[in-house]
């Protein structure tokens, strides 16, 4: 009987039961990050995903002219901007104005004024020398030539024998008479009075003087 009664109960707490659901296995993916910064995956059977396209990456943009060093604390200069180039409205370069300088244009500037000319002193004239009576009493004749300083304003500066006629007595009479109203022309530098020399030759012979 008690063999019985246990049976029972067997049975009724296996009916009251309920049966067991299933086990059902639901995939997980895990991600991992390694040090290298890659994905290790770790899946429940799934697919393999596709591999994905390398994307180029974009031009790299022009990088700014670098800024001129300063020395340390100072603000750095920004870059020198590109000089403006003017134009006409037609695409060329405007041209200069013509004929509005006060100089005319040369090869070597302003036009230089031509040079004057350039001479020694000129003899302007005078009374010639007088025969000494005691050179004609004596027959004396000889030629004797001077050398005449003239001053920048035609006077004489100074007379000296530059050739002697061999008698001073002559010498001297020819010295006297420059001396005493010659006249001469001023020498030229460029067009510019200046002093100079100037020879002149007197020829006593026959009681008469003439100028060589």
């Amino acid at each position: 009987m008690a063999f019985h009664i246990a049976l029972l109960l067997l049975i009724c707490l296996l009916a009251g039961r309920t049966p067991a659901a299933p086990e059902v296995l639901i995939p997980i993916e895990l991600s991992l990050v390694g040090e290298a910064g890659g994905q290790v995956e770790l899946g429940g059977g799934g697919q393999p995903e596709a591999e994905p396209k390398e994307v180029s990456a974009p031009a790299p943009s022009p990088e700014p002219s670098p800024e001129k060093p300063t020395s340390e604390g100072e603000a750095a200069e920004p870059a020198p901007a590109a000089p403006e180039v003017l134009t006409s409205e037609k695409g060329e370069e405007p041209a200069a104005p013509v004929g509005e300088g006060e100089e005319e244009a040369g090869p070597g500037g302003p036009e230089e004024k031509p040079a004057g000319p350039t001479r020694g002193p000129g003899a302007a004239g005078g009374s010639a020398p007088t025969y000494p009576k005691d050179a004609l009493d004596r027959g004396l004749e000889g030629k004797v030539s001077l050398s005449v300083a003239v001053a920048a304003d035609g006077a004489v500066s100074s007379v000296s024998v530059a050739h002697s006629s061999g008698h001073d007595i002559l010498d001297q009479a020819a010295v006297r008479a420059v001396k005493r109203d010659w006249r001469f022309l001023a020498a030229l530098e460029n067009g510019e009075p200046t002093s100079g020399s100037i020879t002149v030759t007197f020829e006593f012979t026959s009681g008469k003087v003439e100028v060589k």
